[in-house]
């Protein structure tokens, strides 16, 4: 559906399809101590329909069976709360003790894709991997392009500074890694640093590509902490931190002229006295208001249709369906109409609450999810 100008009476200025998001933190299910995962899955299939679930958690699931059945409880969550079409594929993390035939294992098993992080990084980097270069050595990255398993890089190093670390992983060995092993399909995951896009611009393979998220195309480091190093903004402090207005910048600009650049949420959710506290957890829910945001962003660069392409569709679901291999299904839209939208301030369950990005503000327009109808939107 071509933008149209807004009506007052809510018509649609434009249809978008339901986002694919291949990189999702649902965190553990049934765990008798956090009910996270029972209290955001359902705002998550409100506004995807098909997600990558990192397993970068505590007791992450090691078999097939229990991958397996992680994902279908999300998706049986999802259903119970009227999102009968949500689907969730898991991605491992990988380890130290990873070897070919665990890749190839992984392959035979259907799994998409699997993260790489360095041990010490973020939330859950623990059980990631300390010596990159026994991988390189074991041969995982080669087995990993023989089964065209794509890796999804969290390029942070550990230990620096949080405005150095994304650009410093990637000179240090992200860049290195990615040159050397020319067939390995990469996603360079969450990209904060204009450096860091441009590094991977100038090497312009068509099986590497980077992904933004929603909250750094409209955070900078100054929105969420003071000149003397405060916090102000818990639930926007991530990994990686956002950086300068510069990058931001140069994100905005990257999404609307770069084909191998797609848009995710990486959402991230925590306990409410995680945030809120002296050492606020890093990662932010940010469902509803991220999709909502680059709506109104492509909008306010009269983009959302764009080369004649339906940019919003492009970023959030075409490019990640095709990497993937993820089939997209005409049950559900977006329709972005006029208004305004009041983002909850937290999502629950149980003794668990979570906070919502941007709770309790108000976001003009609003994202409407509608049952498909060929009468009046284009098919997938």
């Amino acid at each position: 559906m071509s933008q149209q100008p807004p009506d007052a009476e809510g018509v649609p200025t434009a249809v978008f399809h339901m986002p694919v998001d291949p990189h999702v933190h649902l965190r553990p299910d049934n765990d008798p101590k956090d009910h996270r995962f029972e209290a955001v899955v359902p705002v998550v299939a409100s506004y995807c329909q098909i997600a990558g679930a990192m397993f970068n958690f505590e007791n992450p699931p090691a078999s097939q069976a229990r991958r397996a059945r992680y994902c279908i409880d999300a998706q049986e969550l999802a259903a119970q709360a009227g999102y009968p079409d949500f689907r969730v594929f898991g991605v491992p993390l990988l380890n130290d003790n990873y070897r070919r035939d665990d890749i190839a294992r992984l392959a035979d098993e259907g799994v998409k894709s699997v993260k790489l992080m360095i041990c010490g990084t973020t939330t859950g980097s623990s059980h990631g991997v300390s010596d990159l270069r026994t991988l390189k050595q074991r041969g995982v990255f080669r087995e990993a392009s023989k089964h065209g398993m794509i890796v999804q890089v969290h390029c942070e190093e550990p230990g620096a500074h949080p405005l150095e670390a994304e650009y410093e992983a990637w000179n240090k060995w992200l860049k290195q890694l990615i040159i050397g092993n020319p067939d390995l399909t990469a996603i360079v995951e969450h990209v904060s640093d204009h450096r860091t896009m441009e590094g991977i611009e100038e090497i312009g393979r068509n099986n590497v590509f980077a992904s933004i998220t929603y909250h750094h195309l409209v955070l900078t480091y100054s929105m969420i902490y003071n000149a003397d190093s405060e916090v102000i903004d818990p639930n926007s402090i991530t990994k990686p931190i956002a950086k300068s207005s510069e990058s931001q910048g140069y994100l905005i600009h990257t999404i609307l002229t770069n084909p191998q650049v797609i848009v995710v949420s990486d959402f991230a959710p925590h306990k409410i006295e995680d945030k809120q506290c002296v050492n606020p957890a890093s990662g932010c829910a940010n469902f509803p208001a991220g999709p909502l945001l680059l709506a109104n962003l492509l909008a306010s660069y009269d983009a959302i249709n764009y080369g004649g392409k339906n940019l919003f569709n492009e970023l959030t679901s075409r490019r990640a369906a095709t990497i993937f291999g993820n089939k997209p299904e005409d049950r559900y839209r977006l329709e972005y109409r006029p208004g305004q939208t009041l983002i909850p301030e937290t999502a629950s369950s149980g003794t668990t609450v979570v906070p919502l990005w941007l709770g309790k503000q108000t976001i003009p327009n609003r994202l409407v999810r509608v049952p498909y109808d060929p009468k009046r939107h284009e098919p997938v």
